[in-house]
């Protein structure tokens, strides 16, 4: 499914953040803290990746060339060095903005070769696809990460904006938002499900939001369907 990013600045959707379920006939949809253990366990992982990132490639040149994607993708898989190959051979061989790509990235611990896994976000950045830290805010790691890389976007964690009454935690948002902006990279909140929420989110000046308020998902028809008539 595809969960719209509402642009604060221009009230404009622009970007859409990849969720990714698997269909069950006979039970409901297996998320993926089910079936990505399983995946890895199997080995499988950094092909379960590929297809992933491939399939997004094969989606943008189908919808509005303003529309990018945000999406997850295991960080065995970016370290791999034929996970690399393939995946910036097949990105040339497309021909798209590569901007309009954004990995996200969700670590809970520092990597133990920190240099190492930079210079790996690094080889990405030169492509031109952009790095997002997912659930920012809730480890120390996502902080230590943003002193030796810089990062274009990143997402809050879930608590920041489910608890904007609590004063404290309002208080570390409001920090959090200003050196992030000082630092010129993209900040996004979630789980935004109502009028009050979008207006103090808007009030700290986070750039974009998501949640029901904004949009509701959207299918990959849907997404398709919507942006081949913008396009005719």
């Amino acid at each position: 499914s595809f969960r719209a990013l509402l642009n604060v600045h221009s009230d404009t959707v622009d970007t859409y953040e990849i969720a990714v379920k698997l269909k069950s006939h006979t039970t409901r949809d297996i998320l993926p803290r089910v079936f990505l253990p399983i995946i890895n366990r199997l080995g499988l992982g950094r092909e379960y990746d590929f297809i992933l990132i491939k399939h997004i490639i094969d989606l943008l040149p189908l919808i509005d060339e303003n529309i990018s994607f945000t999406f997850n993708l295991s960080p065995f898989s970016l370290r791999d060095s034929l996970f690399q190959k393939k995946l910036f051979a097949y990105l040339e061989a497309s021909h798209i903005n590569a901007s309009r790509l954004i990995i996200q990235l969700y670590e809970r611990k520092t990597h133990h070769d920190l240099g190492g896994y930079l210079a790996t976000l690094k080889s990405y950045r030169a492509k031109g696809i952009r790095i997002c830290i997912d659930n920012f805010g809730s480890s120390n790691a996502s902080l230590e990460y943003m002193k030796h890389f810089k990062f274009d976007m990143v997402q809050f964690d879930r608590d920041y904006s489910t608890n904007l009454d609590d004063e404290r935690t309002y208080t570390m948002l409001h920090s959090l938002v200003k050196m992030l902006n000082d630092l010129q990279v993209q900040t996004v909140a979630k789980w935004v499900d109502n009028k009050i929420q979008k207006k103090r989110l808007k009030k700290l000046g986070i750039d974009y939001i998501q949640g029901f308020d904004v949009h509701k998902p959207l299918t990959e028809t849907e997404l398709l369907e919507t942006y081949h008539a913008s396009r005719m």
